[in-house]
């Protein structure tokens, strides 16, 4: 079963739905990022430190190596000067010294990165004295003194300065080493933590995310009901307003009313939803008027339908000249109860009918107390309980139906309605009454019919005041002319 809504109601829902899917999927966006921003950020700081420390250290490795060349180079340039007296080793020997005094100084500047400083300044000492004595040996050499300057590389101060210069060497290169073993390991448990991580934030994250996903294919299986409830409202509205139209076209016209001679006739219907299932109608024939109403238990669409067969068949007697109120109210009740049951409904409805024909009023059937209203104002109430019995709940109703009549002077009148009025609450639950209904007609009987309907309906209004509405609201005003 369909049911309505306001117009903006699944609009509402909706939006509200795809408002709660946005905040989760923020909500796991950000939560996601915050997880994973700071593990990529320490991924890239391991790689950058690694990197720096690889590059600088694979530096260190070649300034060592360029060390110990560039010292068998200066050392192998000094002996063969001395040796040889030829100057082209001497020139070698000095581009060389530059180079070495170079290579130091690079060594110097990145050597506290494996905490070698003291090494590397103990080898520039170590050089520094082996430059002196082998500037000494090319001196010596320029003066002839070849034996003496070969003499020097084979003395104690230069040995030791030598030995002095080869240690540090191999103690620079041993700690680059060390180093490179100590930051693989310690870029290895970074990694591993990292990777562990990882996986826990994964852990965490994946059954989050299905989670997430879960709610969102559950949002887009709501939004397809949705979306189908809206198309089946938006067809039911569409009938709905048909059917509305069909039963507003179907109540007497005021034309039709201001038609019948010597009576004065004013009518109101107000469903409480789209479909009434309240019932009215004068119909004239010849001389004689048949005025009916009714009401069909619940409201909407089933009980429009139900008051449309009741116009329908109340018409259909009335052309072939029905006049006896049985038979009348049988053939009706036989109709109604065939249909709801076919319908497979539990619709019934009671039925007042009035025969007005030359001031006299037949009235049969089961409904609210009919108002019989005097020249003066005076209120008669007639109870219809023995009248009739509700429409559709029997086969044959033959045995309750009964009949009485109602002589009516100038002045005189007939006021019908359905307990949507009697039974209407104001703001503090309180029923308006039928009490409160014949004092208004009583204090306007005056007026003509629309006049007294008018008054009526303002002074149920007022009191109703904002109060919701829960049952059609229908009055009828016959006045004797």
């Amino acid at each position: 079963m369909i049911y309505r809504q306001p117009p903006d109601y699944f609009k509402k829902v909706s939006q509200k739905i795809r408002t709660s899917i946005i905040k989760i999927i923020k909500f796991m966006v950000i939560f996601s990022l915050s997880l994973f921003i700071p593990l990529i950020v320490n991924f890239w700081q391991y790689y950058q430190n690694f990197n720096t420390l690889v590059v600088n250290q694979i530096q260190l490795q070649q300034l060592n190596s360029d060390l110990i060349y560039l010292d068998e180079v200066l050392f192998t340039s000094a002996q063969l000067y001395a040796a040889t007296a030829n100057e082209y080793w001497q020139l070698r020997y000095r581009e060389h010294e530059t180079k070495l005094d170079s290579v130091i100084l690079q060594s110097k500047q990145i050597i506290s990165e494996i905490s070698a400083l003291s090494d590397i300044e103990k080898a520039n000492k170590a050089n520094q004295i082996l430059v002196e004595i082998e500037s000494r040996s090319f001196e010596l050499t320029r003066l002839g003194k070849r034996q003496q300057a070969l003499e020097l590389f084979n003395s104690q101060e230069y040995l030791q300065a030598r030995s002095d210069y080869a240690t540090a060497i191999k103690n620079i290169e041993e700690k680059i080493e060390q180093k490179i073993t100590e930051n693989i390991q310690q870029n290895r448990q970074r990694l591993l933590f990292s990777a562990l991580g990882a996986t826990s934030i994964l852990t965490i994250l994946i059954p989050l995310w299905l989670y997430a996903l879960k709610i969102f294919n559950n949002y887009l299986e709501e939004q397809k009901k949705v979306n189908k409830i809206q198309k089946e409202n938006l067809r039911l509205a569409t009938e709905l307003e048909i059917s509305n139209k069909l039963q507003k076209m179907l109540l007497p016209k005021e034309e039709e009313l201001e038609a019948i001679k010597n009576l004065d006739i004013a009518g109101f219907m107000q469903p409480a939803t789209e479909i009434g299932g309240d019932y009215y109608d004068v119909l004239q024939d010849e001389n004689r008027v048949k005025i009916g109403i009714g009401d069909v238990t619940g409201h909407g669409l089933e009980s429009g339908i139900v008051m449309l067969m009741i116009q329908t068949a109340v018409r259909t007697l009335l052309a072939h000249q029905e006049t006896d109120a049985t038979k009348f109210l049988n053939t009706l009740n036989k109709t109604i109860y065939d249909n709801v049951q076919r319908m497979n409904s539990e619709k019934n409805l009671t039925l007042t009918l009035l025969d007005y024909q030359g001031g006299i009023v037949r009235l049969s059937g089961q409904h609210e107390e009919v108002i019989v209203v005097r020249n003066q104002g005076e209120i008669e109430l007639i109870d219809t309980i023995d009248l009739g019995f509700p429409l559709g709940l029997e086969d044959n109703i033959t045995d309750f139906i009964g009949e009485t009549e109602i002589k009516l002077s100038s002045g005189d009148g007939i006021i019908l309605y359905t307990d949507g009025i009697t039974e209407a609450e104001n703001p503090q639950g309180e029923t308006y009454g039928l009490e409160r209904l014949c004092q208004v007609i009583s204090r306007n009987w005056y007026l003509s019919a629309k006049e007294i309907k008018n008054a009526i309906i303002k002074d149920l209004e007022t009191y109703i005041n904002q109060h919701t509405v829960f049952d059609d609201i229908t009055l009828l005003i016959v006045k004797q002319k």
